[in-house]
């Protein structure tokens, strides 16, 4: 057979070969990955999470369409469920190891039959999949669940540049039309899966430059311009989704003010200092430690999150910016004299390099630093290292088993490496404590840790690490972290009754950001808490009014927020409406689950909000507020204090500095006839503030739950004498000291 059929001849030949190989990197992927398969969500993974199709998700796919049409499938599935998404980016994974295995096979059969030598194919096509497969440096593409993104870009290029290869081989000119048409289709759906995937156009032309043209220029100049046809359809194509021209229009226009800073436009990283030439000086660095990953990838050197990475300001400044250029000007140097000597390894780094040309030097003004990024660059370069190595092994390595040997060892450490790696995924503070050790001057991983102890209850931990990022994002002149610490640091002080050093954020978020939105929503909060409801609303429904404005993420909490203002006032359908807006933009925020339930709770409706708080505690585990809630529901519903115990334990357990828990606490266990414990946790309750007609009433209810009439109404006539007792639990105690009477 002629042509590209002589690969699928070949194939066909040795399918148990092909079947062992895919085995193989089947087995020793789910090996690596799958103890991550349960971990946890990370940073920019809440967008996954958001209903697809609603306002807020819209402007953030931006051209993405292929990515997030595969996450609308996973919210199909189990919206809920972290396995149901980091299983399908395995997959992905799975399969593109399969193609890089595929390519490599397709292009050593190619190069041997043009060379008439001897190389197996086999062996550099497996040796080629596992160093992609496994390389620890590929885990922040595919355990991290937005980064599908860069899955899928490669996926399309690499189908893309295996149907290129059919189609320039084949001999039927209807053949030829399908399979190229079939490149520039996976090009196209390449580039509505991430950007990147543009570069899939160069790359073709240079595989087709060193291993069909065989450096035959008039050979590949006709294919070339087919090749550029091809791109082009391509890109026409996705500028119907992607404003290609304006996006490289305005990159254009700052490159041609090289030493200008940058102003900040739709695709680029918050608090952008730099300019273009800061930009590509820095790449260069970046780049040589890519590299170095790439050689030597221990899970110490990696690096989830490196925002703020240090910005070259001149080639000395830091001196390594010139000792980077340098090395990676000699290695381009190397691969284009030495093509034809090491064809293999050229085209692995210059493909590596074309790959990765436009992140890192292109998009100027994006974050500096992501090892995602080298997940399209590392298929090529996987397999011309690994062919490479194996077209050499006979000079370095004369014994076949001795080589055997070698190419198993590599990818087996590379995969321990990978293994190790993964671990940081299997909790929320081992995840972000890496990031934080490892860069210290990142005030978005101090804030992202911060938030985790948040949510765990651990509020001096929370505070120590709020405090640490809002000096480091003072320091390093970053007002967008500035705001964001200052803004969650006020957040958790309110909401533990801080009030000092919450009006103490609050003036300094008043001077470091008059403007802001994230003002207003700290004012209404610290205005709910006081009682002050609406001055609370009016704040919210002012930044509402600016919708368009507010970050994503900030706009299902700020809905909630509203929903529990109007709920205070007794406007329960307002708040259900505002519950229900946050709901539809954020289906995995427990707030909007807890305030509604407590909704249903007003409304007596029972068990709708059993079902909403279950709901909640399943988002979040370790909420004291949805806990505390369960256990008070369980008491109100008559399921007795037995059920409300293993709830309201686990609330207190995490020693919240909130009267609630401890009220309720206390509760249940006057209601079990323990009232000595009780007494020890309304005293907790007293000592957060809980005041005295609530320690009363709640004493009276224990008593009442328990059967002890007598004991009811002595606290109920006790509380009757307080005159600071709201009227609505005032009236509460007369209805059911009326009840007695009657």
């Amino acid at each position: 057979m002629h042509g590209g059929n002589s690969f699928f001849s070949e194939k066909r030949r040795n399918v148990l070969r092909h079947l062992l190989a895919a085995v193989l990197l089947t087995g020793g992927v789910f090996l690596v990955y799958a103890h991550s398969l349960n971990g946890i969500w990370a940073l920019d993974d809440s967008l996954v999470m958001q209903p697809i199709g609603g306002d807020h998700i819209a402007g953030h796919t931006g051209s993405r369409y292929i990515s997030y049409l595969s996450f609308a499938i996973n919210q199909r599935i189990n919206p809920y469920d972290i396995f149901n998404f980091r299983l399908f980016n395995l997959l992905i994974h799975i399969v593109n190891s399969l193609l890089v295995y595929i390519t490599a096979f397709a292009t050593i059969s190619l190069y041997r039959r043009n060379q008439g030598t001897g190389m197996s194919c086999f062996p550099a096509a497996l040796f080629s999949a596992a160093i992609f497969a496994l390389h620890p440096i590929n885990v922040n593409a595919v355990s991290y669940i937005i980064q599908r993104m860069a899955l899928l870009a490669a996926f399309f290029v690499l189908l893309s540049l295996i149907s290129y290869i059919v189609a320039s081989r084949s001999e039927g000119l209807p053949k030829r039309v399908i399979f190229y048409s079939g490149s520039a289709v996976c090009l196209f759906l390449g580039i509505l899966s991430k950007e990147n995937a543009v570069t899939g156009i160069f790359l073709i032309l240079l595989y087709d430059y060193v291993f069909i043209a065989r450096y035959n220029f008039r050979d590949f100049k006709i294919r070339a311009a087919i090749a550029g046809i091809l791109g082009a359809g391509a890109l026409f194509a996705a500028s119907f989704y992607i404003r290609i021209y304006d996006i490289f229009s305005k990159i254009l226009k700052d490159f041609l003010f090289f030493n200008r800073p940058l102003e900040w436009k739709g695709w680029m990283a918050v608090d952008v200092s730099w300019s273009p030439l800061e930009h590509v000086l820095t790449g260069f660095r970046v780049l040589s430690r890519y590299l170095s990953l790439l050689i030597l990838p221990l899970p110490d050197r990696l690096v989830f999150d490196w925002w703020g990475y240090p910005v070259s300001k001149g080639l000395f400044t830091p001196v390594t910016t010139l000792f980077s250029m340098i090395f990676i000007a000699a290695l381009l140097v190397f691969c284009l004299l030495r093509i034809r000597r090491y064809p293999f390894l050229s085209f692995g780094f210059l493909w590596y390099f074309t790959a990765v040309s436009l992140e890192t030097f292109i998009a100027i003004g994006s974050d500096l630093y992501y090892e995602h990024r080298n997940y399209l660059p590392l298929a090529g370069l996987s397999f011309g290292v690994a062919a490479q190595i194996v077209s050499s092994s006979g000079k370095w390595i004369p014994n076949r088993m001795a080589f055997w040997i070698v190419a198993a060892l590599i990818p087996a450490g590379l995969g321990l490496m990978t293994f190790e790696r993964n671990h940081i995924w299997k909790d929320p503070v081992t995840f972000w404590k890496d990031a934080v050790d490892k860069t210290q001057e990142s005030p978005r991983a101090k804030l992202a840790l911060a938030n985790v102890y948040f949510w765990l209850s651990d509020y001096d931990n929370a505070g120590r690490y709020y405090l640490d990022s809002i000096r480091t994002a003072d320091h390093r002149k970053s007002p967008y972290y500035l705001v964001e610490s200052l803004y969650r640091y006020g957040l958790m002080n309110i909401l533990l009754e801080k009030d000092e050093d919450a009006e103490k954020t609050i003036r300094a978020l008043e001077k470091t950001s008059p403007g802001s939105y994230k003002l207003k929503i700290l004012k209404g909060f610290y205005g709910y808490s006081t009682g002050q409801y609406a001055d609370a609303i009016k704040n919210y429904e002012e930044v509402i009014e600016k919708y368009y404005e507010i970050n994503v993420r900030d706009r299902a909490p700020l809905f909630t927020l509203a929903g529990d203002a109007c709920r205070a006032m007794g406007m329960i359908e307002d708040a259900m409406k505002y519950y229900e807006k946050a709901n539809r933009l954020d289906n995995m925020f427990p707030g909007a689950h807890h305030g509604t339930a407590k909704a249903y709770m007003l409304k007596g409706d029972f068990g709708q909000a059993y079902d909403r708080l279950m709901l909640a505690l399943r988002l979040d585990p370790n909420n004291v507020g949805v806990l505390a809630d369960l256990a008070y529901l369980m008491l109100l519903r008559g399921d007795g204090a037995g059920k409300a115990l293993p709830f309201i334990k686990k609330a207190v357990s995490f020693n919240p500095p909130v009267h609630m828990p401890y009220l309720i606490m206390a509760t249940v266990l006057t209601a079990s006839g323990e009232d000595g414990e009780a007494d020890i946790y309304y005293a907790k309750a007293g000592r957060f503030r809980a005041p005295d007609y609530l320690i009363i009433f709640n004493r009276a209810w224990g008593h009442s739950l328990r059967g002890d009439a007598e004991g009811e109404k002595r606290y109920l006539k006790e509380l009757l004498k307080m005159h600071d007792a709201p009227q609505h639990i005032r009236k509460t105690a007369q209805n059911r000291l009326g009840r007695f009477r009657d």
